[in-house]
């Protein structure tokens, strides 16, 4: 009889808050293998997808996994690579709203090491 009582538990879900998907319309849609591709998502991220993306970088070089088609899969590497390169802009300007505070400014922080430093700790003495 405890079996009948038991439940199955559910995946933890959103239950408000902040949008976590946007859709925008391409201005140059593409094909690629039979499938059209006239919008893409572009959906926030959780902590698992967080942890895979950055385990990924430790063996090939991937984009952030928010750009996905109306099914919620992950646009292919081929697609993101054609789009016309003002799609990619107005992609990527919605992008940064959906990136985690942790991957923001990365790229425009200028804290990067110029051609030759290296990633080493400055001190303060």
């Amino acid at each position: 009889m405890a079996e009948e009582n038991e439940t199955i538990a559910s995946a933890p879900r959103f239950i408000g808050g902040k949008t976590r998907v946007k859709t925008i319309r391409l201005e140059y849609p593409l094909e690629y293998n039979g499938r059209e591709y006239r919008e893409i998502s572009i959906a926030r991220l959780t902590v698992k997808d967080v942890e895979e993306f950055i385990e990924s970088l430790k063996t090939r070089d991937v984009r952030l996994p928010i750009y996905r088609d109306e099914a919620g899969d992950l646009i292919p590497e081929e697609v993101l690579d054609a789009l016309d390169d003002d799609d990619l802009v107005t992609l990527e300007a919605a992008a940064r709203d959906f990136l985690p505070r942790r991957f923001q400014g990365l790229s425009e922080s200028g804290s990067d090491p110029g051609n030759g430093a290296t990633i080493e700790p400055t001190s303060n003495a």
